[in-house]
């Protein structure tokens, strides 16, 4: 689906609001290939007609006024496709989707990317948890491959050898086998090496496999969280207030 329908229209999803002034907001909208930033007028009066529109972790369609749209959409009015509301009822979920949404805001988008993201709310908006775990590490192992720093699972990344693979070394930037493993870095069980390698593989497709096959939870999504960001030298506190949520579970 092409995000942008026809002039002064634009579907997507919504990453994030801030607030702007005392009552205005701005809203970061995600399409299929690019982020946009929406000037919502008055969204912060109870009131307003168009707040329910401005909400994270849902998707609309907005109509703007092309005639005052440069940096930013104006926003006049949209319609709610669907929200995921439930996502913020659990503050382990509401904390990894806030961290997702900054990464493609930093990061940006692609169609594939885009793709997991929807599934990933939905998923998590109807309870499944090991469902939406699953796409959202899709969805990081997609951001790795756009940023060209996917790790390497055909074989050790140092010698080429395919058996004796004992664990992922982040500064080799793959999996290593048993010569080449750093004395720093433990052994992985077999189980999870075949997951990763399962996921990378996998290219975002093939998920009932790997949904029925592996578990999905929040050690998996900081392991990549951890990767991307040793990889782009990025510091996100949020990331470290998601590990202390996970471990409190």
């Amino acid at each position: 689906m092409n995000s942008l329908n026809k002039e002064g229209e634009v579907s997507g999803l919504v990453l994030s609001v801030i607030e702007y002034k005392d009552r205005d907001g701005i809203v970061k909208l995600a399409k299929e290939d690019e982020i946009v930033s929406v000037f919502a007028r008055g969204i912060q009066i109870p009131s307003s007609k168009n707040a329910r529109l401005c909400q994270p972790y849902s998707k609309v369609t907005l109509e703007y006024d092309p005639k005052y749209s440069r940096d930013m959409l104006y926003l006049i009015k949209g319609t709610l496709d669907y929200s995921s509301a439930h996502v913020q009822d659990d503050l382990e979920i509401q904390t990894l989707c806030q961290i997702i949404s900054q990464l493609i805001e930093y990061r940006g988008i692609n169609p594939a990317i885009y793709r997991h993201l929807e599934k990933m709310w939905l998923k998590f908006d109807g309870s499944d948890r090991n469902g939406g775990f699953l796409q959202a590490a899709y969805l990081l192992a997609e951001l790795c491959r756009k940023e060209g720093i996917e790790p390497y699972v055909k074989s050790c990344v140092e010698c080429g050898r395919t058996d004796q693979i004992e664990a992922l070394d982040f500064s080799a930037g793959g999996l290593v086998c048993k010569e080449h493993r750093p004395a720093q870095v433990k052994p992985w069980p077999k189980k999870r090496m075949q997951q990763l390698v399962a996921l990378i593989r996998s290219k975002g497709a093939h998920e009932d496999y790997l949904e029925d096959n592996f578990n999905w939870d929040a050690p998996w999504i900081l392991l990549m969280l951890d990767w991307i960001s040793w990889h782009l030298d990025l510091q996100l506190p949020s990331i470290e207030f998601f590990r202390t949520v996970s471990h409190m579970k």
